[in-house]
């Protein structure tokens, strides 16, 4: 679920506006708009004050936030990069010594 997500939801919850949300955090609706639908983020101060009004910490909605999926991906690109490393890597070994058992003079160019 995105930031947007979670605040619109949390927005809702209260039964707020988002013109009244952004009279109390000296914004514009238009400003909650884009928070909302994730064409910008509030910064940390005013999120706080957001966690505040809505009663809920920080962290819950920065976690609920956080891209969970980007980062099993972005291990996975890092586990497939250091294999492709390690193969490539044996495969050259693989190639040295084949050029030392059979010798380069055999090997056609």
């Amino acid at each position: 679920m995105s930031l947007g997500n979670i605040l619109s939801e949390l927005r809702k919850k209260t039964k707020m506006t988002q013109s009244e949300l952004g009279e109390i955090l000296h914004v514009s609706a238009q400003a909650v708009s884009k928070w909302e639908n994730d064409i910008s983020e509030p910064d940390i101060p005013t999120l706080r004050r957001i966690a505040e009004i809505y009663g809920v910490s920080l962290s819950s909605i920065l976690d609920a936030g956080a891209p969970e999926e980007s980062a099993k991906e972005a291990y996975n690109s890092a586990v497939a990069v250091e294999v492709a490393h390690e193969a490539e890597a044996a495969s050259s070994v693989w190639c040295d010594v084949y050029l030392t058992d059979v010798g380069e003079s055999k090997i056609k160019t």
